[in-house]
């Protein structure tokens, strides 16, 4: 028998072909609207109980997840138009997917939604409610149409099981279909394709990959933090609201909307909260649980039931703990929830009994100079909070563990999946579990046969993306081992499989081996593959490896490999390739040339942020270095502390010591011994081993010369 969705499907169509269709059909349609919004779990409806369009939506509180499913206040405040707003409009009346990237209190939400209701009014709304729900979002998004697929928080249904690059390809090509997202900027940069570096090569996950590839397909505009005079002078206009008033007497240190987001306010109450002296210890350790969550991997809400829990091992950690007696439990939900200074909380009720931590106080705890990994406790308790019911997620958070290198919490939460699955899943889950294994047996741990044997029964699974991935594993694994000939073997199985992302990768990493191997034909052939295999980025890398292969072999290639790679449009590569370039010319003896290829990119370093300046500093370590002496920075002393001071306050932990060590020397020449002491213990307290030899070495000579 016909049942919900596919009964009343049917029932329009058969319908359609009656005298008396009209009405009837109209019912049909509603009744199936309302099947559709049900399994959604829409909060809001149309005229007539129907499926709404933008137009019918007139305030953005209810498509607001944040907000959870409650109205949101009632007293919105007034849309200051932003500089970027033309932008939206004009990629949302072209269609595709459009991406708005920002800081998690820019206003993208606020500022997508209003160029939405500007430039498709009459568009049907597709909101899914939960991460889980896209899958039906995408059907019902191209059953209804003209409509607009609303994904605030795109990553909420980013990664295994969920948003695929094939789905939104499939609604890209339907007629009248736009999908409107939205990313924190922090977010974005978990897909980037630096976060493939992160901690070594090996560290990829599937969620990001899948990631990469859907946030591919989007038009990105970027919303800014900090407004701009033209936005700050609109929302002078609007003074009269109260909290337009407050944020913009505060405009010079936020973000407008970040002010009235309550941000960095709500961060520094619950910094105040976790003191001895504070009325809310307790509070405060629930806050850190919930805000664990999110940085584990789980995106979604937790039940109360579970943060009570889960809190009190952030409570025994806290300075003084429960010997200062911390206040009740509720009191402390009230307080984490309670919005003192705009529309959100450190604690947001999602609705359902659910609470989620407030984004930015988990971009910040992100953010810190050395961020902590989520206490052991949270990765086990997501465990059995996600039980069997939902592996996907599961799958997450332990390929999370693995990236903070909690390798026994990934073991756990990955081999239920293995175990529970059957699926693409679970076989992407296997492919990960091996490289878990894997680190373990590096470690010591473990024999290397436990990763062996995971990578081959991925490898045997029948899923292209699992088979790939873990073929690539294999040759890696096996090269680690000694094992020439089969680590080469399957290596080529990975380079042939037509992945276009583990079979370039695979091509360039046995090109690593063999060089490590000292064959450096047979390297310069699998590198001219991965170059010729048509991923952009694999083969940028590629470009620059054969530039280190053939630096002792053959100079001139070498340098045309760096200069190609320079000139293949990837900003942040073109500056590694210059850099590389420039180190090879040096050695070369080519020290114009040497200086030039410097020169280019610390100016795409100052185009491209404040990461590639770091990289400017490391060739330039690497050419004082050269040297054998600190005295050529002298050269361009005003233009070196320039440089310096920028990149010290970039807070790099393994480049910011260095440089602080080298612009106490440049202090030093310029007469500031005071301001070349404090740069030198402030290297010292940084942890960096080479930087602690060089202060204490530059200290004792300073101190020799005062005590003279």
């Amino acid at each position: 028998m016909l049942r919900g969705l596919e009964y009343t499907a049917w029932l329009t169509g058969v319908l359609a072909l009656l005298p008396f269709a009209p009405a009837l059909v109209g019912w049909a349609k509603r009744r199936t609207q309302a099947a559709d919004m049900d399994r959604l779990g829409y909060t809001f409806v149309g005229p007539n109980d129907r499926l709404p369009r933008v137009r019918d939506v007139e305030r953005v509180a209810p498509l607001d997840h944040r907000d959870g499913r409650a109205e949101g206040p009632a007293d919105e405040v007034p849309f200051i138009r932003r500089d970027a707003s033309r932008d939206i409009e004009q990629a949302l009346s072209a269609g595709g997917f459009v991406l708005v990237i920002g800081d998690s209190t820019a206003g993208k939400t606020r500022a997508a939604f209003e160029a939405m209701r500007a430039s498709l009014p009459d568009h049907f709304l597709i909101a899914p409610y939960l991460s889980e729900n896209i899958h039906q979002a995408v059907a019902l998004a191209r059953r209804h149409r003209p409509s607009v697929l609303w994904l605030d928080d795109v990553e909420r249904y980013l990664g295994s099981a969920r948003l695929t690059v094939g789905m939104v390809d499939d609604l890209l090509q339907q007629q009248a279909v736009v999908i409107l997202g939205t990313i924190g900027t922090g977010q974005l940069e978990k897909f980037g394709s630096r976060a493939d570096e992160a901690g070594g090569d090996e560290r990829e996950t599937e969620y990001r990959r899948m990631g990469r590839q859907v946030l591919g397909r989007a038009k990105r505009i970027s919303l800014p933090l900090h407004w701009s005079e033209r936005e700050v002078a609109r929302a002078r206009k609007a003074e009269g609201n109260s909290k337009i008033a407050d944020a913009l007497a505060h405009a010079d240190e936020f973000g407008v909307a970040e002010y009235i987001a309550a941000g960095p306010q709500l961060l520094k109450d619950w910094d105040a909260a976790r003191s001895l002296s504070s009325a809310h210890i307790r509070g405060a350790a629930l806050v850190a649980a919930a805000v664990d969550v999110r940085r584990a991997g789980y995106t979604e809400g937790v039940t109360r039931d579970f943060l009570r829990s889960l809190h009190e091992h952030y409570l025994r950690a806290a300075p003084g703990g429960v010997v200062l007696r911390p206040e009740p439990w509720e009191n402390a939900l009230e307080w984490a929830v309670h919005s003192s200074y705009a529309t959100t909380s450190m604690l947001i009720p999602q609705g359902d009994g659910l609470y989620r931590a407030f984004d930015y106080l988990v971009d910040a705890a992100d953010r810190a100079t050395e961020p902590e990994a989520p206490r052991p406790e949270v990765w086990d308790a997501l465990a059995d909070y996600l039980g069997d019911e939902d592996l996907a997620a599961l799958s997450d958070v332990g390929s999370t563990a693995y990236d903070y290198g909690q390798f026994g919490a990934a073991e756990r939460a990955l081999r239920r999946v293995v175990e529970k699955g059957g699926d693409e899943l679970s076989a992407s889950a296997r492919a990960t579990l091996g490289l878990v294994l894997e680190s373990l047996a590096d470690a010591g741990e473990l024999p290397y046969a436990a990763a062996r044997g995971e990578y081959e029964l991925a490898a045997a699974s029948g899923w292209p993306e699992a088979v790939a991935h873990a073929q690539m594993r294999l040759g890696v694994l096996l090269a680690k081992l000694d094992e020439r000939e089969e680590s080469v073997v399957w290596f080529k199985r990975a380079r042939d499989s037509g992945h276009p992302w583990y079979g370039g990768r695979a091509s360039r990493h046995l090109g690593y081996w063999l060089e490590s191997w000292g064959d450096v034909e047979q390297a310069r052939e699998a590198f001219q593959h991965t170059i010729g295999h048509g991923h952009p980025r694999q083969a940028i890398k590629a470009m620059i490896a054969m530039g280190d292969l053939l630096s002792d072999h053959d100079p001139e290639s070498a340098a045309d490999a760096y200069r190609q790679a320079m000139d293949a449009g990837d900003p942040e590569l073109a500056t590694a390739a210059a850099l590389c370039l420039g180190v090879h010319l040096d050695k070369t003896g080519d020290r114009q040339g040497a200086y030039e290829a410097m020169g280019r990119a610390t100016t795409w370093s100052d185009e491209n942020g404040e990461p590639w300046l770091i990289a400017s500093f490391e060739f330039r370590l690497d050419d004082y270095a050269s040297a054998g002496t600190m005295a050529r920075l002298g050269v361009r002393a005003a233009k070196s502390l320039q440089h310096l001071e920028r990149i010290t306050a970039v807070g790099h932990p393994e480049v910011t010591p260095l440089a602080l060590v080298y612009l106490g020397y440049l202090r030093r020449e310029e007469g500031d011994e005071a301001g070349a002491r404090e740069a030198w213990m402030r290297a010292r307290s940084r942890g960096h081993q080479l930087a602690r030899e060089l202060a204490d070495e530059l200290l004792a000579d300073l101190n020799e010369v005062e005590n003279d």
